[in-house]
């Protein structure tokens, strides 16, 4: 048997650690392709990829002896990638013919060390997705908003799953996700949230 890389957080492979609402076999690009291809009916996909590979970045620079400067001497190869990585998909997308709001998600960031990274991340998401008539649902902005009441944190603001009363995981809490939609939502129909 095959070793199967461990996610960014030393997860198994979300596929079959979590399991899928829909089992296919192939990449998760391969069936979305054939599903976008085969039903015309599908009027809206979101899309957001990028943050595990600033994770593996953060995870590798964790025990150098500088970690700031090992993040940012790779950073701006980690956004190279990311830009291949997210050109290729939205071209099979587009390709499958899918002619639909394709809408890219905006990143947050879980800590205000990560804000330049999630801004960096998000500015990439923004120029690659401008060529393939992309939407945008700026999820950094929603979650800054929200949490400027309590000193940017968004943690205190409850938008993260909370570990302790004091500190929280990365992703995002209920109250987190119902924002995230409610921003996706608003770009799909072209209101802005502030």
């Amino acid at each position: 048997m095959a070793a199967t890389a461990q996610g960014p957080q030393g997860q198994p492979p979300f596929k079959g650690w979590v399991g899928l609402h829909t089992n296919y076999p192939g990449t998760q690009l391969e069936f979305a392709v054939s599903a976008l291809s085969s039903d015309k009916h599908i009027s809206l996909v979101t899309l957001g990829i990028g943050s595990n590979d600033v994770l593996l970045l953060l995870s590798q620079c964790g025990t150098d002896p500088n970690p700031t400067a090992c993040v940012n001497t790779q950073l701006p190869g980690v956004l190279q990638t990311y830009a291949a990585n997210l050109t290729r998909i939205l071209t099979e997308i587009r390709a499958a013919p899918y002619q639909g709001q394709l809408m890219l998600v905006g990143y947050y960031a879980p800590s205000a060390d990560l804000i330049p990274i999630a801004q960096a991340l998000n500015a990439t998401m923004l120029a690659v997705g401008a060529q393939f008539h992309t939407t945008y649902a700026d999820g950094f902005t929603a979650f800054q908003t929200a949490a400027a009441r309590y000193g940017g944190d968004v943690c205190k603001a409850g938008l993260l799953i909370h570990l302790s009363p004091t500190t929280c995981d990365i992703h995002p809490s209920p109250a987190g996700r119902d924002l995230l939609a409610a921003t996706v939502l608003a770009a799909a129909s072209g209101v802005k949230i502030h």
